[in-house]
């Protein structure tokens, strides 16, 4: 009776010990499935909503483009704030866009939200437009704070 009670705990704590690893194995590998499903569900959105992204950014740039062909010849004395403020404010563009400016090279800043800049504000001092005057074509910038809304632009 001894022999088998002692046969009994060993291949019970055997079982036991056996079952305790298998288990482990299958939670690590369940885990890991888990982990690289979720990276790869991510990664998905990620690239779904960087093409959102980047679908926006080239129709913003399009419609700067259209605006840039407007003014290739220069500024015309007639592009005043008010001229800018209702292209600003269109059902196409509410929300997304918040404001629409021209900064020329003698320092005049032409705002369409008709924000009358200080009188020593010249627009060839900001990053905006030194990157626009040495680039052909659109350019992006870091974010600023905008002087108007007081919001990164």
């Amino acid at each position: 009776m001894r022999l088998r009670t002692l046969l009994i705990c060993v291949f019970g704590c055997a079982s036991i010990l056996a079952t305790g690893v298998v288990a482990l194995i299958a939670d690590n590998s369940i885990k890991n499935q888990t982990y690289t499903r979720i990276e790869e569900e991510l990664q998905a959105e990620a690239d779904t909503l960087a093409g959102d992204i980047n679908g926006w950014v080239i129709q913003k740039a399009q419609i700067v483009e259209s605006l840039s062909i407007l003014f290739q010849d220069g500024i015309d004395p007639g592009v005043t704030p008010e001229y800018l403020n209702p292209l600003l404010f269109t059902p196409a563009t509410e929300g997304m866009v918040s404001d629409i400016y021209i900064g020329t090279k003698d320092g005049v800043m032409i705002d369409g939200s008709l924000w009358v800049p200080p009188s020593d504000y010249d627009p060839r001092t900001r990053s905006w437009y030194q990157a626009a005057e040495t680039a052909e074509g659109v350019v992006y910038t870091d974010a600023y704070l905008d002087l108007v809304t007081n919001k990164w632009a």
